[in-house]
């Protein structure tokens, strides 16, 4: 006689004591599937069963006895469905060190009565240990493979929602409120949309405040920041990406937000790391809403002073101090006189309309464009 014979002989009366123990040591075990024929109740019986007749198995094997290989294909299903339902990991893991305890203890009171030896009572021990390892390995698999393709559908949900709401086309209230409700996300009633490309853009991921989602969208990861809270996003800037947050808006007008973003990026025309907040360079987005036009409207402008950048400069900061001496000099390091020298030549060159409040905006602007880089004033791009 050995410990398999035991466990045959008891079959029924020890698999209704595990069901009893198991739920008796674990809280919650059976909270909110208390219907025995509920389908994860019956999951759980199909892989006791299966448990305790592969350790009835794996004892004949020691002896001899030619079995069946072990299918674990229902135990790594218990754990998907364990996952399902959305009960903990470290619950269901619980479940065959409990088991294996009381199968331990149910063998050793028995086995003198029953005529097994104290060897034939360790090798049943053994056994059922190892088989507790095991079915945990499997409950695991299955449950982790479970986690993984949720996290996968809900990261699939998340793009849905972002193209949904970054389209041309303004999603209707519906489709967005569908989307999100997908997504498991919650919109603010205003957001600003952030948008980081480079290598280090995860950083930005990881630095985003609460009630944001993200995504990464076509080699840029793009997210949707509650306005309240996303000047927070820009006190964590990353060491190796460009990262810009467009203007605050309405979750249905996303695409206004991120559009304005990425043309700061573009605007910023710099490889290195850099945050921009577009609602400090509102003057550049405008001016540069057309790249090619803004460059043509600066040259045409400045084509008198084009040969001589510190002429342009000088122009640029006594348009930005309102044509005060002492201030134009301060903010450019140089001596008053250097500034009204400077500005002879300027009205040398310009003419009169440099004195006509009208004339004066356009030179602001061409001037900011020069400065700002976005045109080189030899009329290559920088």
């Amino acid at each position: 006689m050995n410990g398999a014979d035991l466990l045959r002989h008891y079959y029924d009366e020890l698999l209704a004591l595990l069901v009893t123990e198991i739920a008796h040591s674990i809280p919650g075990f059976n909270d909110g599937i208390e219907n025995a024929r509920h389908p994860l109740r019956r999951q759980r019986q199909t892989a006791l069963r299966l448990s305790l007749t592969g350790m009835t198995h794996a004892i004949d094997a020691r002896h001899g006895i030619v079995v069946e290989p072990m299918d674990w294909s229902e135990h790594v299903e218990l754990g998907r469905m364990e996952r399902r339902y959305g009960r903990p990991l470290g619950q269901i893991l619980r479940a065959p060190w409990v088991a294996s305890r009381t199968i331990i203890r149910f063998v050793n009171d028995r086995a003198a009565d029953f005529g097994i030896s104290v060897d034939a009572c360790h090798e049943t021990n053994e056994i059922v240990v190892e088989w507790s390892d095991q079915i945990s390995i499997e409950f695991s698999e299955g449950y982790n493979d479970e986690t993984a393709a949720r996290s996968s559908q809900l990261e699939a949900r998340r793009h849905h929602l972002l193209r949904t709401v970054l389209a041309d086309t303004a999603p209707t209230d519906d489709a967005l409120q569908a989307a999100a409700q997908a997504a498991n996300w919650r919109p603010a009633p205003r957001i600003r949309v952030l948008v980081a490309r480079g290598p280090g853009r995860d950083h930005y991921r990881r630095h985003l405040p609460s009630g944001s989602i993200a995504a990464d969208l076509d080699d840029e990861l793009v997210a949707l920041i509650p306005a309240a809270h996303a000047t927070t996003i820009r006190n964590s800037p990353a060491d190796d990406a460009v990262a810009a947050l467009g203007p605050r808006t309405a979750i249905g007008n996303s695409a206004y937000s991120a559009r304005l973003a990425r043309r700061a990026i573009a605007l910023a025309r710099s490889s290195r790391p850099e945050f921009i907040d577009s609602t400090n360079c509102e003057l550049d987005l405008v001016a540069f809403a057309d790249v090619a036009a803004a460059e043509a409207f600066s040259r045409r402008l400045l084509q008198p002073i084009e040969d001589n950048p510190q002429l342009v400069e000088t122009l640029y900061a006594w348009l930005c101090h309102h044509g005060r001496p002492q201030a134009t000099a301060h903010a450019l390091g140089i001596h008053p006189n250097t500034v009204n020298y400077r500005m002879n030549q300027i009205r040398e060159r310009v003419g009169s309309a440099i004195d006509s409040p009208d004339h004066r905006l356009d030179l602001y602007l061409a001037t900011h464009i020069a400065v700002s880089g976005a045109t080189g004033l030899n009329g290559e791009t920088q």
